[in-house]
């Protein structure tokens, strides 16, 4: 049998519960702003880094083309590039 003092607490916590809840839903909206504010914030952070990232990436593999077509073009100047992913990429 449950005592009399922990069924009160469990009474109490409930209610402590509810009021939580209520409170919360009483502030939904502003808390949904925000969330969407931080939210578009943080979308618009990834979308800054993608491009800057994609920068990098270009100009990365534009150089590596270039020194793959200066090697072709010099042959006794040829210069052996080791065995990347890239270098790969590029004898393909």
């Amino acid at each position: 049998m449950v005592s009399a003092n922990l069924w009160d607490q469990a009474q109490l916590l409930a209610q402590d519960v509810e009021n939580v809840v209520d409170a919360l839903e009483g502030n939904t909206t502003t808390n949904d702003t925000e969330t969407t504010n931080e939210l578009r914030k943080m979308l618009a952070d990834i979308f800054v880094d993608n491009a800057s990232l994609r920068k990098q990436v270009n100009s990365v593999i534009r150089r590596a083309l270039i020194a793959n077509i200066k090697s072709e073009e010099n042959e006794e100047d040829e210069i052996h590039l080791q065995k990347t992913f890239l270098s790969k990429f590029l004898e393909t």
